[in-house]
């Protein structure tokens, strides 16, 4: 690759253009973001500068109980799109790719119709997100020194919050969670 290639892949800014790129219409609605396209550059400038900061610090989580299990959501609105950009930075970086549920159901029909012998075993992973150690993926990650350190702290800062709410693991309801596990 040439080095001007390079620089888009790796570029991982907390800009405003940044911030944009991941906030959905969903979004504006659910956080009240604007009413008027003149608020979007100052709204986004003001949370850009607000995550630049080398201080920044996830500032808490709300916890939900989901079919018997505990979700967590960024409480703030900054940490929710501060969050949301670290994934789509690990997505682009590390190439993941969600499996598409429909794609393999079509695969596990069209091998049922071919015939033969054939044994489906349907497994699910008990507290799977639960149990996977945040810790060691972000040790990953620091190893790699591919993610900027900026990424890495707000991990980190998650990573501490959970730990204060007795969760070692990935938290389960937060996007970035799924990402993390591929």
């Amino acid at each position: 690759l040439k080095s001007k290639e390079l620089i888009p892949m790796l570029e991982q800014s907390f800009s405003a253009d940044s911030l944009l790129t991941v906030v959905s219409r969903q979004d504006v609605r659910e956080w009240d973001l604007w009413t008027r396209d003149s608020e979007i550059q100052p709204r986004m400038n003001a949370i850009s500068e607000t995550l630049k900061n080398s201080n920044y610090k996830i500032s808490g989580l709300s916890k939900e109980i989901h079919k018997g299990k505990v979700t967590y959501q960024p409480q703030g609105l900054k940490d929710y799109l501060g969050l949301k950009l670290v994934d789509r930075y690990l997505r682009r970086i590390y190439k993941v790719v969600q499996s598409d549920r429909n794609r393999i159901i079509r695969e596990i029909r069209a091998l049922l119709c071919d015939g033969g012998d054939l044994l489906i075993i349907r497994d699910d992973i008990q507290s799977f997100y639960e149990s996977i150690s945040f810790a060691a993926i972000i040790k990953k990650l620091e190893e790699d020194m591919i993610l900027n350190d900026h990424s890495i702290s707000m991990l980190k800062s998650l990573n501490q919050e959970l730990i204060k709410e007795g969760n070692p693991g990935l938290p389960r309801g937060i996007g970035l969670s799924a990402t993390l596990s591929e």
